[in-house]
Order: C-alpha cells, then structure tokens, then sequence
C-alpha cells in the first residue's frame, strides 16, 4: 500500500508531473516506477516501461461545394486539418477550373475537383487528402432537350409538353424565347399553359414554356424552341419534331374491276 513514484528515464522524449506523462518528441519514452520503502519494507526493485512516440495522425475537414453556374464571380473555398497545420487547396481540373490560393476561378462547363492536403511535419504524418467535386453549369438550362411529338393529324393540334428553364443563378437573368425555323407555325407556344413571363427569371428558381405540335403540312416537320439575353456562353435551346399526316386515308384510291356479266357479282374488293 505504500506510494509509488514515477519518473522520466528519457525527458527529452517525454516528462512526467506526478502520474501525468507529457509528450514532448518522437522516439523512445521510458517511464520508471519506484518505491523506497519505509522502516518495514526494503526498496522495490524498480520497473520501467517504454513505449515510441510516434508521429502525430491528422484528418482534413473540407466540406461538400454546391454546383456553380459559369461566369460566377470567384469565390473562396476552406479546409482545416486536426492538427491545426496549414492545409493547401488545388484544383485536380484545371481545364474547369483554377485556383490561386483558397480562390476558385471558373473556366468552364464541366467537375471541378478540389484537393485538399496536409504534408506534416516532424510531429503529425501527412493527412489523407480530401476531394470535393462539383458541376460549372450553364447559368440557364432547360430540360428537356428535345420534344418530339410523333405523328399527328393536320389542323388538330396535340396536348402540349412542356419544357423547365431553370436559372442557376444567384441574381435575377433576362430571359426570351421564341420559336424559329422553316416549320416554326407548326409548334404554337401555349401560353395560358406557360409560366415564364417572356422577360425575366428570378434567381435560383424555375419556369415553364408549354409546346404543341399543330402539323399544316404532311410529313417531317421541325423547329426549335431557342432563347436570348441569357448570360449563357452556349444559348440553351430544345429540338422539336414530329410528323404531319392526313387525318384520314383510303387505300387503294382505285379499284378496278375489268369486264362482268350483267347481273353476276364480282368477287369483293376492300378499301382499307
């Protein structure tokens, strides 16, 4: 029952106060137990223990990045490391987009990648690094890209689909669309249907342009559904098809029956 007393054998390595034991460098910690006994009991023999004091591990904390439209101002991103050690920022796609120290430039459509990384020092082993992606989206999109509207009777207009503009945004954007193309009068804007407004579109959110297809010829027929004043590099547009055909048709359009006896039928003919 008698106190036992600890000691540093190696206080460049690592110091104790009472039980406590601060480490203080790497390498070989060793800690000696003693007691020197009383007028009943000898001195214990001591007892010493070592252990290695070994580098430091470290984590990165770096968030998830939201999606960004191009020509978004530059903006600063941030990583911390557990061992409060600097943590470097580059970007792994800089055909998308760049870095000049914690400042993201964007350059293009496409997955920007950012890599965060911690080396280490003499007392921390270097951090696993971190990535955090995401997408340079056009500043206006619309989807979907194309409607096709299959084959529809002359002068019978089908039920309208319709097409979403999202502004990605964080400010309000103009925003026109309008119809062209040789066959553009085939596919009317329904606009009691239609929520965008023609004129502009509020930040980060969302209209609808509605379309139907009213063929005025027969066959192929085509146009697109385009857009202006967008701060688009490439202008958002939708394809938009279908086929004009006779509402109704008869084939064949003669029936020959050649030369009959009178009064004696022919075999029938059909008229599909």
């Amino acid at each position: 029952g008698l106190p036992v007393s600890f000691n540093s054998q190696t206080i460049s390595v690592c110091t104790l106060s009472g039980a406590t034991v601060t480490l203080v460098a790497l390498g070989t910690c060793t800690i000696q137990a003693t007691q020197a006994g009383n007028a009943n009991y000898a001195p214990a023999t001591p007892v010493s223990q070592s252990f290695q004091v070994t580098q430091g591990r470290q984590t990165i904390t770096f968030g998830a990045l939201s999606n960004q439209p191009l020509g978004a101002a530059p903006f600063t991103v941030s990583a911390t490391a557990s061992s409060a050690l600097q943590v470097s920022i580059n970007s792994q796609t800089t055909s998308v987009c760049t870095l000049s120290g914690a400042t993201v430039t964007l350059v293009a459509l496409g997955t920007c990648t950012i890599q965060a990384t911690q080396a280490g020092n003499t007392d921390y082993a270097p951090a696993t690094p971190v990535n955090q992606s995401f997408q340079v989206v056009q500043p206006v999109t619309v989807s979907p890209v194309a409607l096709a509207f299959g084959r529809q009777g002359l002068l019978s207009p089908t039920n309208a689909q319709t097409v979403t503009v999202q502004n990605n945004t964080s400010s309000q954007t103009n925003l026109s669309f309008f119809i062209n193309g040789t066959n553009g009068p085939d596919f009317p804007i329904n606009f009691p249907a239609t929520t965008c407004n023609g004129s502009t579109l509020a930040a980060q959110s969302s209209c609808t342009i509605s379309v139907q297809f009213d063929p005025q010829a027969t066959g192929a027929r085509s146009a697109t559904l385009s857009f202006s004043g967008t701060p688009d590099q490439t202008q958002p547009s939708v394809n938009l098809t279908g086929t004009g055909v006779l509402q109704v048709t008869v084939s064949p359009a003669t029936l020959a029956f050649g030369r009959q006896g009178l009064l004696s039928p022919t075999n029938a003919q059909t008229v599909t």
